[in-house]
């Protein structure tokens, strides 16, 4: 099994101890980027459940956390890691097999079809399909 470092982005009040998942993304980057968007997203939804002007809350976004608050409610976003087990996929030489002579029935030169079937495994399910032994 192999382990992966996922980014979440998780919200919760000062009313409520109940945090929610706000987003799940593959880097920090992207984690971090999201998390101005989702910022705005959810202000303009609390003002909607606040029932309030939503130019009345504030949105402050400081490294890894953003602030969106009012007079009486605080909701606070946080970027934080995870680690994540992923299991690894197992995929027969006879079905990897049969895939190539699929590429190879619709049009794909039998050599390319390794490399086109290496690009898959690696792009959709990062598997290596032609592991050297």
């Amino acid at each position: 099994m192999k382990e992966a470092t996922i980014y979440l982005i998780i919200g919760a009040n000062n009313e409520n101890a109940n945090p929610t998942l706000e987003g799940v993304f593959t880097t920090k980057k992207t984690a971090l980027e999201n998390l101005k968007i989702k910022a705005e997203e959810l202000r303009e939804k609390l003002a909607e459940e606040w029932g309030i002007d939503v130019n009345d809350i504030a949105v402050n976004v400081a490294e890894d956390h953003a602030y969106i608050s009012d007079d009486n409610v605080t909701y606070e976003l946080a970027v934080v890691n995870a680690s994540v087990k992923l299991e690894e996929h197992k995929i027969s030489k006879r079905k990897i097999n049969a895939a190539e002579e699929i590429l190879i029935d619709n049009g794909v030169e039998a050599e390319e079809a390794e490399v086109v079937l290496q690009a898959i495994g690696f792009a959709l399910l990062d598997v290596d399909l032609y592991p050297e032994e």
